[in-house]
């Protein structure tokens, strides 16, 4: 499994901003419009660690 990304994109208007991260990133983006109410869903908990 390859590294996924959620795009929280809060501009308005037609920024490039998903084009910009796609171009620039290895990873599967997702894009959603904040200004045009798309709001990603909890699908399931994730567990985080940190290592000092």
């Amino acid at each position: 499994m390859g590294v996924r990304i959620a795009l929280l994109d809060a501009s308005v208007g037609n920024i490039p901003a998903e084009r910009n991260f796609r171009r620039v990133l290895d990873a599967e983006v997702t894009t959603f419009k904040l200004s045009e109410e798309q709001l990603p869903t909890r699908t399931s908990p994730r567990r985080y660690s940190t290592t000092s």
